[in-house]
């Protein structure tokens, strides 16, 4: 099974680090956050895609140089789109598309933990969520099943939270047979084209609560801390 790891993203809210690293490549416990990422991946992963651009020649580094004992491949994000969507359409081409092939997708700068991981395999479809204070879109499902998304209500973004996406998905070839969805800003939209598709394609719910992103310098301390007690 492939999984599909982003790693495209300037990561410019951690500069001046990223200004001469690539945010997946910023070392964490004296190991690479790709290290960590690829150490969690379930047994059934034996396929590694790595989608970058930001100083992407220090991907390729790191693909020759770490023996992870998995097939590692490092591919250039296209030029013409930006966007989670976009990075998974520059793997398209190296799946066979008359088969129905599964693979998990992740971002290359989120900490996650193998057991919850292997919860995703257990779904044709699966759409990874945790209950945070992060500002994101809140996530509506019905039976196990995503639904849609909704703007955060005031106690929430205040004082409760809710479940928002962490971007970890199993999903399947299907859907590049689907338009992607353009974004206000001009990105294409992982999660909303996949939304496009619930209809035909349901996609179930996996609720996680060890899920780390990394977007700030505070966000380091806590993947330390994250790395340390699992």
């Amino acid at each position: 099974m492939k999984v599909i790891i982003f790693a495209a993203g300037k990561g410019s809210r951690l500069q001046p680090i990223t200004d001469t690293t690539p945010k997946p490549l910023i070392q964490i416990n004296n190991k690479p956050i790709l290290s960590h990422i690829i150490e969690s991946l379930p047994d059934e992963i034996t396929e590694i895609y790595i989608v970058g651009k930001h100083l992407i020649e220090q991907l390729h580094v790191f693909s020759k140089t770490h023996n992870l004992n998995k097939k590692i491949t490092i591919v250039e994000q296209i030029n013409s789109h930006t966007g989670t969507m976009a990075a998974l359409l520059s793997v398209k081409d190296l799946f066979d598309l008359e088969k129905k092939e599964r693979f998990l997708v992740l971002n290359g700068d989120d900490l996650q933990n193998k057991k919850e991981l292997e919860m995703y395999l257990q779904y044709p479809r699966s759409f990874g969520v945790q209950h945070s204070h992060i500002p994101y879109y809140a996530i509506e499902s019905y039976n196990g099943i995503v639904k849609g998304f909704r703007k955060q209500t005031k106690e929430e973004l205040e004082k409760g939270g809710a479940k928002i996406a962490t971007g970890t998905y199993v999903l399947d070839t299907e859907i590049f047979k689907f338009e992607p969805i353009v974004l206000s800003d001009g990105d294409i939209g992982l999660p909303q084209t996949i939304l496009s598709q619930k209809d035909t394609y349901p996609i179930h719910i996996v609720e996680t609560t060890k899920w780390i992103p990394i977007n700030s310098h505070e966000d380091l301390q806590k993947a330390k801390d994250f790395i340390e007690n699992k």
